[in-house]
């Protein structure tokens, strides 16, 4: 069973605190795909049905309807409508983006009291959401600068605006987005090195803990070793410029840390089965 980590295994999304991607997929079957956010995201659906299975709860949505997600795991089954494809619209942002609104709007959004927090938020897209999508969408097919420039008005606003719309509920489940202690810390630090090629000692340094302590709190966290966690992602992020953009074996395998080709091609045979010229991408869902 593979995990797709968002926003990682979408290409166009950058390391950045705002970002936008308009996902679509012709499927017209339901299935469940484990899905790691590793951002808090507005998943706005535009088409087709979605559902949600958190570690407490079970989320369904209808196209007008939203979900906002913390940094969590889920699993995500999605189905097509008979005559078109499933689309939503991705709207992910990072807990610094959230720290930087609290610290803007301190009347709105304070410091939420303990054990209130949903496992994600539903929403309705009114006449305002549904204007604020199709701002995005121009957005995210238009150009870069311009994206960059907007998205964090964009944000601040749509924000803003729910907090007015849901004023008992939604200001008290963003102050928890952006709450990170020692393990909100030791995630962010994977998140941001999975294609680094850092050791684990590195890793650890960085984390203010001995490795020891970082293999301990690691498996606790992702429920399983970082040497195996780790490269299950470069598989991952290896079939990814193979199949989806192309690239060949020769092209990739220093980069995703193997000192030669054939321990790469061994390396991925033995992951998926073919070798890394035999590989056709597999369809995701998010």
């Amino acid at each position: 069973m593979t995990t797709f980590c968002v926003p990682d295994h979408l290409a166009s999304w950058e390391n950045r605190d705002l970002t936008v991607y308009h996902y679509r997929s012709p499927s017209e079957r339901p299935f469940k795909t484990p899905v790691e956010l590793l951002r808090p995201m507005f998943s706005f659906l535009l088409s087709g049905e979605k559902h949600v299975y958190l570690q407490e709860d079970a989320i369904h949505i209808d196209p007008g309807q939203a979900l906002l997600f913390p940094i969590s795991h889920c699993l995500m089954m999605e189905r097509a409508p008979r005559d078109g494809q499933y689309s939503s619209l991705l709207f992910s942002f990072t807990s610094s983006a959230v720290a930087a609104l609290r610290e803007k709007h301190p009347t709105i959004f304070r410091r939420r009291p303990a054990g209130l927090r949903k496992a994600a938020f539903v929403l309705d897209q009114d006449d305002f959401v549904r204007s604020f999508v199709a701002a995005l969408l121009r957005l995210e097919s238009g150009a870069t600068t311009l994206a960059d420039a907007l998205l964090p008005l964009k944000f601040e606003e749509l924000m803003l605006y729910l907090a007015h719309t849901y004023p008992t509920t939604f200001p008290d489940f963003v102050t928890g987005l952006d709450e990170e202690d020692a393990d909100g810390l030791l995630k962010r630090v994977v998140e941001h090195n999975i294609h680094n090629n850092l050791t684990l000692e590195e890793l650890a340094f960085l984390c203010h803990v001995s490795q020891s302590t970082f293999k301990r709190k690691f498996e606790q966290l992702f429920g399983t070793p970082p040497i195996r966690w780790f490269h299950e992602r470069r598989m991952a992020h290896a079939a990814r410029l193979l199949g989806e953009h192309g690239r060949k074996a020769s092209e990739i395998y220093e980069d995703l840390g193997y000192r030669n080709l054939s321990s790469f091609v061994q390396a991925f045979k033995k992951e998926f089965g073919v070798t890394p010229g035999a590989w056709r991408p597999q369809e995701m869902t998010l």
